[in-house]
């Protein structure tokens, strides 16, 4: 995923949340501003998602 092309859109950063939010069964919205997000995390955040 090219974070540089999305990050700065509503719709990526529901969809992120939401997801996190599912697989971490966490009653609570996870907020990322993406835009922290340095380069070579995505494979970070995947890994995160898959546990």
């Amino acid at each position: 995923i090219c974070f540089d092309c999305w990050h700065n859109t509503w719709h990526s950063k529901e969809y992120i949340a939401l997801t996190l939010n599912v697989h971490t069964d966490k009653p609570t919205p996870v907020v990322l501003d993406l835009r922290e997000i340095p380069d070579g995390t995505s494979e970070s955040l995947k890994m995160a998602i898959d546990e």
